[in-house]
């Protein structure tokens, strides 16, 4: 294959991975942090499965999985967009998995949820300190 043909395939690979999950094609591309015995539970977004969600994700794929981990949800506030998506403002507070680490404290933040076609919820990203909005 021509080097310049082989460079675009690339390309367009990379940005089809990068634009799917944003325009909700394909929903099952995100990773998921349910596990199989809680599957049941993540088919609806309740306030206590988002909690579920948002803690797992945080605590395992977030920018400071195994630093620090959810100790408790204080407040939660779920705005759906739609069937399928929806963002889940957390106020939390974190403890260091280790003493050496830092300080426990306290944060908000913003989850975006897709419903999976398996009909599952997934956290697919979470945004910065303080993101989250819970004035509604």
């Amino acid at each position: 294959m021509e080097m310049a043909a082989m460079r675009n395939r690339v390309l367009a690979g990379v940005i089809f991975c990068f634009v799917l999950p944003l325009a909700n094609a394909d929903p099952g591309m995100a990773k998921t942090v349910s596990h199989p015995q809680q599957a049941a539970a993540y088919r609806t977004l309740d306030p206590q499965t988002a909690a579920r969600l948002v803690s797992d994700y945080y605590n395992r794929n977030g920018v400071w999985a195994r630093v620090f981990e959810i100790k408790h949800i204080n407040r939660l506030r779920i705005q759906r967009y739609g069937k399928r998506r929806a963002v889940v403002h957390a106020e939390y507070s974190y403890m260091p998995l280790s003493q050496h680490i830092g300080k426990a404290g306290s944060d908000r933040r913003n989850f975006t949820l897709i419903k999976r076609t398996s009909g599952h919820w997934t956290v697919i990203s979470m945004g910065g300190y303080m993101s989250g909005d819970l004035s509604r």
